[in-house]
């Protein structure tokens, strides 16, 4: 289903690079911090074990938490970040049948929560990823896979909800979350702290992963229906 899923979406909004080397890794591997390299003191204020994700209650809190930790992110490592949520919108059904499939996100549409990527992407807050935007394919990909796709361009790992499957089992998803890998970044920040660029890119990764990984325990502590 998902084979034919992804053909679906391609033929509507056909892929601008070849999907040859794409790292899926998945969105609960959480990693252990690179030797050398402190965990940012927010990560734990955010997700730790009696972090600010046990006391978000309702849907705006969510959003409010997810808007934090994109900007702390991209504040920490000078990255651009985008985080979405998955929303159906029948103006946006592609079949046209007036459902939306639970199995699939073709038709569903990503709405922008919040965004650091201004010079990357230039999306606008509370507006859908236009399905022609460069980035959308990535996006429908991660979501249908329920795995983080990884290009050279940008990390894309879909926020899971899996106290809510679908009817056949799979993790419902709740949005995205996605960064936009700034390589000279990542070398000025490794000679800053004498460290390899691999040891630094190792690092950010994962912190984003674990940012995740917390945005999927909040998101099923408040069962927020999708």
């Amino acid at each position: 289903e998902l084979d034919a899923a992804r053909a679906e979406l391609a033929a509507y909004a056909p892929l601008e690079k070849t999907h040859d080397g794409l790292d899926q890794a998945p969105t609960d591997a959480l990693q252990t911090p690179v030797q050398g390299i402190d965990e940012p003191v927010w990560v734990e204020q955010l997700f730790g074990e009696n972090g600010r994700w046990t006391t978000v209650k309702d849907e705006q809190q969510l959003h409010e938490l997810m808007r934090v930790s994109t900007e702390y992110m991209s504040s920490e490592y000078c990255m651009e970040l985008t985080s979405t949520e998955v929303m159906y919108d029948e103006g946006e059904d592609i079949d046209g049948d007036g459902e939306d499939n639970p199995e699939t996100y073709n038709d569903n549409v990503f709405n922008v929560l919040c965004s650091t990527a201004f010079t990357k992407v230039k999306l606008k807050l509370n507006e859908y990823i236009p399905r022609d935007h460069s980035i959308a394919y990535g996006h429908y990909l991660a979501a249908n896979d329920r795995k983080a796709l990884y290009t050279d361009d940008m990390h894309v790992i879909p926020i899971l909800n899996k106290k809510e499957p679908t009817p056949n089992g799979l993790p419902s998803v709740f949005g995205t979350m996605t960064m936009f890998p700034d390589q000279d970044m990542i070398a000025k920040l490794a000679k800053t702290r004498g460290l390899t660029v691999k040891q630094v890119a190792d690092h950010i990764d994962s912190i984003f992963k674990k940012v995740v990984a917390g945005l999927e325990r909040t998101v099923e502590n408040v069962h927020v229906h999708i």
